[in-house]
């Protein structure tokens, strides 16, 4: 007996796509239309495509706090220079005071 074809289906890109198609291929397996091989495989593909996307994340999440680390050592570093900076008036007195 030849086994039912599955309909074709496309599916977004997106993470609500990829849950869709898993849905699907779980129906699939239960009308007939899929094989238990072929919905393990589905289901190892889908993982790697969300561990990818895991990674992906955690590099992007690595990056920020890599971009904001350096925005605060800029910002630490502008303020310590404006507190080391001498201020003009306060020289004048001191140049003054050390001459009397």
């Amino acid at each position: 007996m030849a086994k039912p074809t599955k309909p074709h289906k496309n599916y977004d890109r997106t993470m609500a796509g990829l849950r869709e198609a898993l849905f699907d291929e779980l129906e699939d397996l239960r009308e007939g239309h899929s094989s238990p091989h072929e919905a393990i495989a589905f289901s190892k593909l889908a993982d790697n495509i969300i561990g990818s996307l895991d990674i992906e994340i955690k590099q992007q999440a690595l990056a920020e706090t890599k971009l904001r680390r350096q925005l605060d050592a800029r910002r630490f570093i502008g303020r310590m220079i404006e507190v080391q900076k001498p201020d003009e008036g306060n020289d004048n007195k001191n140049a003054k005071n050390v001459e009397k």
